[in-house]
């Protein structure tokens, strides 16, 4: 968009969006293009429960976390949550993952203000969680090697001991010792 495309191509995003982006680019504002019209109706997720496996790829692919569940247990959708993105539904194995298309004339329980904020929170927290998992690495690897070191310090240790063993029997047999 920035380069000079068209900035008319989101109809999740529709008029509100183009003229943000409008705005922001200092371009002109142009109508949602025709060729994606009809915009999609508004959807929800819904995860068939009994086919539902458990492999937490769609919970780690929800971009406002609506998926709710543990590795290997069942998933759930919080409707209120969901936008319907369908970001969830190329990771799931099993397929068992469906948009629903809400009725015309009902409205989406989350507004674009609260899906934004969930995003960035989940954008944080994950960002967080790959930095501790960086530390809990360098942590193992700090832990490894002190590991190595010590062995190798009981190792140097135990070939001192026999060393002297060795010499001091040695001394004996050559007339040395008792």
């Amino acid at each position: 968009m920035a380069g000079g495309e068209a900035i008319n191509r989101c109809p999740p995003g529709g008029d509100a969006t183009i003229l943000a982006l409008a705005a922001l680019l200092d371009r002109d504002v142009l109508p949602l293009d025709p060729a994606l019209l009809p915009s999609p109706a508004p959807a929800l997720a819904f995860i068939r429960e009994e086919d539902c496996i458990g492999c937490f790829k769609c919970v780690r692919a929800c971009p406002v976390d609506a998926i709710l569940g543990a590795p290997q247990m069942m998933h759930t959708v919080v409707a209120a949550e969901c936008t319907g993105c369908g970001l969830c539904l190329p990771p799931c194995p099993v397929d068992c993952i469906e948009l629903l298309e809400l009725a015309q004339d009902s409205e989406p329980a989350w507004s674009r203000d609260v899906a934004q904020r969930r995003a960035d929170a989940r954008r944080e927290r994950t960002s967080r969680e790959l930095l501790s998992d960086r530390d809990a690495r360098e942590a193992r690897r700090a832990a490894a090697a002190l590991r190595a070191r010590r062995a190798q310090t009981v190792r140097e240790s135990i070939d001192r001991v026999r060393a002297r063993r060795v010499a001091i029997e040695r001394g004996r047999d050559n007339g040395f010792g008792n």
